[in-house]
């Protein structure tokens, strides 16, 4: 039985890797922005769970509240969710918790 040889040029190109960038020159930095670490597309109801600290009744009631919009894929019975919805909705409330012991630690300090 003959053997038969792969072609080189497309075995090479299916896994070939880009090239890497130039080094910065001048005054560029080599640090990467400070960013928050990228989350799928589409988060399971459980993640949520996680990533909120919250209860699956909680995570029901800002769905029915409005406050969490869910997708559901066709033939799954699961939540899921948006990452980009979910980042915002973190933000906000990161926001929210930092102003509340901002208004908290000024209380605090303006009671004689």
């Amino acid at each position: 039985m003959p053997v038969q040889e792969q072609s080189n040029e497309r075995a090479g190109d299916a896994g070939a890797m880009p090239a890497p960038a130039s080094p910065p020159t001048g005054g560029e930095s080599t640090a990467a922005p400070a960013a928050a670490p990228a989350l799928p597309a589409l988060l399971p109801a459980r993640e949520v769970r996680r990533i909120f600290g919250r209860s699956d009744r909680t995570i029901r009631r800002w769905i029915e509240s409005g406050v969490l919009v869910p997708v559901r894929l066709p033939g799954c019975r699961s939540l899921f969710f948006r990452s980009d919805d979910i980042a915002r909705l973190l933000q906000v409330r990161l926001a929210d918790a930092a102003l509340a012991r901002a208004g908290a630690a000024g209380a605090a300090v303006r009671k004689p």
